[in-house]
């Protein structure tokens, strides 16, 4: 084997185990991702606030406690005066004073509801109903996260791949170049022919360079996903055929699934939490309360030490139209049974149309090993035939063309493979399986090896 092909061979073999260790780390950069990406920790404290706000839903029914209390000053003593003539005849005015000039009035109130009419019911479905909702968005942005997170590995996986082949071509190109030109030398082929190797020698040389700045723009995309340092995507992804995928269960798992439903559903709880609250405002409000005030020296004989009892509150009539407001949250919850008809609808189409680009990036990438395999040993014989003076610079030039070609188209391929199979992993909620899966299936395709 000549030195070149050897080093390639190496360098081939070396991006083939760097890509194995890449994927080792697939699941830890997942991880990782998880816990620095702004944008999700964002999710999680509007999940927070959401349930922080149910909790105070639930807590509307303990009994509410309030402490009241101001210091007082009169212009004036308040008394009474008593004509005690009637009494006594001839008897003086009599005064009892009935409030200091300054005094403090301090009571503590208790106040227990009993019965609502279903307002606080309503109260917690409705904060019930928001995190359900935001739950669902946080899950649903997760998925998002996932396959970007998934792509941009695997374009930068690609882009590395594409740069081995273009630099492969434009080595090769290279050699053949010198043998044409010793050639041309020797006088065994035309000057044309010489030229026309040059000329594609430096359009692979051209090729490798932009390879090599889409190497940098996928690292550098890959990286801007995390706030702090992480491996970067070596080349190459190895071929695992997995297991058919079976269309109505993976549906039937999708739409159980699905945060867009779930989101549709959490709408729906909280337009019938909007119709239980407005229900509420035709019944009374009952609460049991009491009072009890601190400076009982300060009160008048005629106030009381504490005082207890039941209270009613019955809003007759009030602004706005209770019938109209029932209208409005019943169509919102109509609306809601109609979109989630439709999204079920367009996510049993979504998931078949994944399911259909796994399948047809698994077909492309097998029909194109019998033409990667002919393309390569088309070449070996043209460079051969050169060789010998049988054929022409330009029919290796072709050979290497098409060589380089199918080996671009067949990486493609394997990059929407594996792509397609993240969306429809996003699509299930199984994102550590698409992972875990990958990684064991590239571990034991590269020892089979």
């Amino acid at each position: 084997m000549k030195p070149i092909y050897s080093f390639l061979v190496l360098a081939f073999l070396t991006n083939l185990a760097s890509g194995l260790l890449a994927n080792q780390t697939l699941s830890e950069g997942w991880s990782q991702l998880l816990e620095e990406h702004a944008g999700l920790a964002a999710q999680n404290r509007q999940v927070a606030a959401m349930e922080a706000q149910l909790s105070v839903s639930k807590s509307l029914r303990l009994p509410d406690v309030k402490l009241t209390g101001q210091w007082n000053a009169l212009d004036q003593e308040v008394g009474v005066w008593f004509d005690s003539s009637a009494l006594m005849p001839g008897g003086s005015p009599i005064y009892m004073p009935v409030q200091d000039q300054q005094y403090v009035d301090a009571e503590v109130t208790v106040t227990l509801p009993l019965y609502t009419g279903g307002k606080l019911k309503a109260a917690a479905l409705a904060s019930q109903g928001q995190l359900q909702e935001q739950v669902a968005v946080q899950q649903q942005y997760i998925d998002q996260l996932f396959v970007a997170y998934i792509e941009r590995y695997l374009t930068a996986s690609l882009a590395h791949h594409n740069a081995n082949i273009r630099q492969l071509a434009a080595d090769n190109l290279q050699q053949h170049y010198l043998r044409a030109v010793r050639m041309q030398e020797e006088g065994t082929i035309a000057y044309t022919q010489r030229l026309s190797a040059q000329v594609e020698r430096d359009k692979a040389r051209r090729q490798l360079n932009q390879a090599t700045v889409d190497v940098q723009l996928s690292n550098s995309a890959y990286q801007a996903l995390f706030a702090s340092e992480v491996p970067l995507p070596a080349a190459n992804l190895l071929f695992v055929e997995n297991e058919p995928l079976l269309v109505t269960e993976l549906r039937n798992q999708g739409i159980e699934y699905a945060p867009a439903l779930k989101q549709i559903n959490a709408k729906q709880l909280q337009a019938q939490a909007g119709l239980k609250s407005i229900k509420a405002q035709w019944y009374p409000s009952v609460a049991a309360f009491a009072q009890f005030e601190l400076f009982p020296d300060d009160l008048t004989d005629l106030d009381p030490q504490w005082v207890a009892g039941i209270a009613l509150e019955w809003q007759l009539f009030g602004r706005g139209n209770r019938l109209a407001e029932s209208h409005h949250y019943a169509a919102l919850a109509q609306a809601a049974d109609f979109s989630a008809i439709q999204a079920q609808r367009d996510l049993s189409v979504l998931i078949e149309k994944t399911i259909f680009e796994v399948d047809s990036a698994r077909s492309a990438f097998n029909a194109l090993q019998s033409s990667k395999a002919l393309a390569a040993e088309n070449l070996r014989l043209q460079e051969k035939a050169f060789l010998q003076g049988i054929n022409t610079s330009l029919d290796i030039i072709d050979a290497e063309i098409l060589t380089t070609g199918i080996a671009l188209e067949s990486q493609k391929a394997l990059f929407d493979f594996y792509l397609a199979q993240a969306k429809l992993s996003a699509l299930m909620g199984q994102h550590e399986a698409f992972l875990v899966d990958l990684q064991h299936a590239q571990k034991t395709k590269l020892i089979q090896q």
